[in-house]
């Protein structure tokens, strides 16, 4: 069996409110109002989630009716944002997004996470480098378990909105969980993880007007997602 992840029907969704009836062509965002919204949310994803396979002739990648929850994590600091491009060729199998550049940090849930919400903290683990007075953090325990408090202390998840993508067909089976990093603690960064053996090419932390430049000289091309959340989240007003 290939790689599983996390996914709820499309039908419960629309009913308890999460994703619109109709949104063929467009993107929703919504605003997570509360704590009791994203009680609701964790709720949802603990009482109707089951994992299946990604791939395959009967993956969810290639249906609609379930949708597979994604972490999309941002970060900012002192009036930029991270931006990173994704890489190409051989060293990036999801061809859909090949080459474009994002600001979001994270991905699918897996078994082996004990809840939704850890799950955002192994993400940015395993594809962000997390730095303290220049020097990496290691957050593995000694039998290899991730220390979940330990980043706690360093960076803050906060949740911020959900969103429904409609325009291309990544969007038409994922659900993002849009969320800021913030860091705790003097001193700490965060990156993207590039280089050889990693899936991203480059990154960088620029302006908002550096990057709205950089998009219309068509110097880059951002992902849907990453339009989206710069239009809802970062975009000045």
């Amino acid at each position: 069996m290939g790689k599983e992840c996390l996914v709820v029907s499309r039908d419960i969704l629309i009913d308890e409110g999460l994703i619109p009836d109709e949104v063929a062509g467009k993107y929703v965002y919504q605003r997570i109002q509360g704590l009791g919204e994203l009680k609701k949310l964790l709720k949802i994803a603990k009482d109707h989630g089951e994992y299946r396979e990604r791939n395959g002739e009967h993956g969810v990648e290639k249906d609609p009716g379930f949708q597979q929850f994604i972490m999309y994590g941002f970060v900012e600091r002192d009036g930029r944002f991270l931006l990173y491009q994704r890489a190409g060729g051989a060293n990036y199998t999801e061809t859909r997004l090949a080459g474009k550049v994002s600001v979001g940090i994270g991905g699918h849930m897996e078994r082996t996470d004990l809840a939704l919400s850890d799950s955002f903290y192994r993400e940015i683990e395993e594809e962000a480098q997390i730095t303290l007075n220049g020097n990496p953090v290691n957050f593995r325990r000694g039998d290899g378990s991730l220390d979940v408090g330990l980043m706690r202390q360093h960076i803050q998840i906060k949740p911020l909105g959900l969103i429904k993508d409609e325009r291309d067909e990544v969007g038409k089976v994922h659900l993002g969980i849009v969320c800021a990093i913030t860091p705790q603690t003097a001193g700490v960064e965060v990156h993207v993880k590039t280089g050889n053996g990693d899936e991203n090419a480059k990154s960088m932390y620029v302006t908002p007007e550096e990057y709205q430049a950089m998009v219309m000289a068509e110097e880059v091309t951002p992902e849907g997602w990453t339009d989206i959340v710069f239009r809802e989240e970062i975009k000045p007003n």
